[in-house]
């Protein structure tokens, strides 16, 4: 399965280079048969105009300073813009498409978005201003202890190490009075618009998204290593034959030995799932087989069934890397953890129900960021923000 970043480098080699190689040209009809929204904008690559401002667009909304520099394709495209905006020989026309072409490629995919509709600008600047101001919270984890403690834990330090003693990431003890903790159960509850990570007594690391609480003992004993999971984790668990590892979640158990996953078990949502980056893992639910996964599978519940599937795995990993990536996700869905990042309550209008987005854009950046995507989605998308609270509406 290919990788954004590949269908993006093909989709600039097709409309520059000439003459297309048979391999590009297969790849191309190829994806544009299985997106029919991606072949329709193909076949609308005569508005040079429209392609012009998608131009504009991608340079203002480039997050890296250096980006462009290193991309020699789009530095050209970019510096041609001027001089077809002063001079616009008629015998240049067709010549000019394939520049102006490239430009729609690599905006729409770059920036992150599929042009479902005819090019149409951002929200009215007061709407853009507010959400520019909405950042992820960065605060508010805490660490809550069987005898009674709880911690308000420093977000600067990004995770905790677990064990004898209890000291955040950069090594400095999580107690300034030294005061020991033993044999303790802890619940880690990371909220809305925050991340956080630790790493358990044997080693193993888990990384927590938004809104989601993991319980773990302070060191193992037994013979298995047990832990509980409430939303979204991913796990790199340190292999130990006469100690498996076992997560629980509300819906499923997952028996691991030693792998990298994710699970996403949000109790709101209506389904769950386990994607398998490496390694192997066995996932049970109630009152059926339990099923094997392998890499690049996923076992996803919904209404108390199981099924697996082959899935891109980069797809459901990339909020560890601080990233959003939408494949045609449907806006309703994606709502869900935009809103989850950011602490926002979200609300889309059902008629808004056949808008899919397709792309990345950065976490860590403003909610405008991810606003920008959404509304170049659909002209007739419209955006209210009061406060936490924001509408999606025809």
């Amino acid at each position: 399965m290919k990788r954004i970043d590949q269908i993006v480098h093909q989709w600039k080699r097709y409309f520059i280079i000439r003459p297309r190689d048979k391999a590009t040209e297969i790849d191309i009809n190829t994806f544009g048969e299985k997106h029919p929204s991606l072949k329709e904008l193909r076949e609308e690559m005569e508005d040079n105009q429209r392609f012009l401002e998608a131009a504009k667009l991608y340079n203002s909304l480039s997050q890296d300073p250096d980006q462009m520099a290193n991309d020699p394709v789009l530095t050209k495209i970019l510096e041609r813009i001027d001089e077809i905006e002063e001079i616009r020989p008629v015998n240049n026309v067709k010549r000019l498409r394939y520049w102006l072409a490239a430009v729609a490629a690599c905006a729409v995919f770059i920036v992150g978005l599929l042009w479902l509709q005819p090019f149409q600008r951002v929200e009215k600047p007061d709407v853009m201003e507010v959400a520019t101001n909405i950042l992820p919270r960065r605060d508010g984890v805490t660490l809550s202890m069987s005898d009674g403690r709880n911690v308000q834990l420093r977000s600067e330090e990004g995770g905790i190490i677990t064990g004898e003693q209890l000291r955040y990431s950069d090594g400095s003890p999580l107690f300034d009075d030294r005061t020991q903790v033993r044999d303790a159960m802890m619940t880690l509850s990371v909220p809305r618009g925050s991340d956080f990570y630790v790493v358990l007594a044997d080693g193993t690391k888990v990384w927590l998204n938004a809104e989601s609480e993991l319980r773990y003992p302070q060191t193992f004993t037994g013979g298995t290593r047990r832990v509980q999971l409430t939303g979204e984790a991913y796990f790199e668990v340190t292999g130990d034959e006469s100690k498996p590892f076992i997560v629980e979640t509300t819906n499923q158990r997952i028996d691991v030995m030693g792998t990298h996953f994710n699970v996403n078990a949000y109790p709101t949502e209506d389904k769950s799932a386990v994607t398998l980056v490496e390694g192997q893992v066995k996932v049970s639910v109630p009152g059926q087989a339990a099923q094997i996964l392998y890499p690049s599978q996923q076992a996803v519940v919904k209404q108390k069934r199981l099924e697996v599937q082959d899935v891109n795995v980069d797809e459901y990993i990339t909020w560890k890397n601080d990233e959003f990536m939408f494949n045609e996700e449907s806006l309703t869905e994606s709502a869900h953890r935009i809103g989850r990042w950011y602490d926002l309550d979200i609300h889309v209008d059902p008629a808004l129900k056949d808008i899919y987005l397709w792309g990345s854009v950065p976490r860590r950046e403003n909610f405008g960021q991810v606003l920008k995507l959404i509304q170049l989605t659909n002209k007739n998308v419209k955006v209210e923000i009061e406060g936490r609270r924001v509408r999606f509406m025809k």
